[in-house]
């Protein structure tokens, strides 16, 4: 017994040797002219923009820069970029990975707005993004106010949390004196 695992603990070892003596001395991921990961692009705006968090009066835009740069975002109604709005400057620094994020706010719920971004003489491509549109809500007349009487029920999906049965249903109608809605599960 103690020479089979002697034995399997030398085969192990040699397979370990053999793999190591096959390696090559340096990795050639570790050699300059090889590395697995693509040098970083330099030429202005190289990584393009995005727009993201959109909500009905809002937005995120996103650029990257190839250096240290101060950015500035434009937001237009239309590609030629007729009245442009000039958002605040940015720094892209080495702190932040040289990327730019701006929050663009007070845009109109269901527009298609235009935009891009500057740094010195470069201009990044445009991006395009459409708010959602908004809710409206309205106040209903004094006397048209709906019932503010309190509704009691439960929602309860499928199963009972209380029980595994539908006696656990009836216990919630009999403690909250309201109806219980009971949603089938598909199977």
């Amino acid at each position: 017994m103690i020479n089979d695992r002697v034995m399997r603990l030398s085969a192990w070892v040699a397979l370990v040797l053999a793999l190591l003596a096959a390696l090559p001395a340096r990795a050639s991921f570790a050699q300059a002219d090889s590395s697995p990961l693509p040098a970083a692009r330099l030429e202005p705006f190289a990584y393009g923009v995005a727009a993201g968090d959109l909500t009905s009066g809002s937005v995120v835009l996103w650029t990257r820069t190839p250096g240290p740069a101060s950015v500035v975002a434009e937001l237009a109604a239309s590609e030629t970029f007729e009245n442009p709005t000039a958002l605040p400057a940015v720094p892209a620094t080495a702190a932040t990975d040289f990327t730019v994020k701006v929050v663009a706010t007070g845009l109109k719920p269901g527009t298609q707005y235009y935009y891009r971004f500057k740094a010195d003489d470069a201009v990044s491509p445009v991006g395009t993004f459409k708010t959602p549109y908004g809710l409206e809500v309205e106040a209903l007349p004094a006397a048209e106010q709906p019932d503010t009487r309190k509704a009691r029920f439960f929602l309860v999906p499928g199963r009972s949390y209380l029980r595994n049965d539908r006696s656990g249903r009836a216990n919630i109608r009999r403690r909250s004196g309201g109806l219980s809605l009971e949603v089938p599960r598909k199977p």
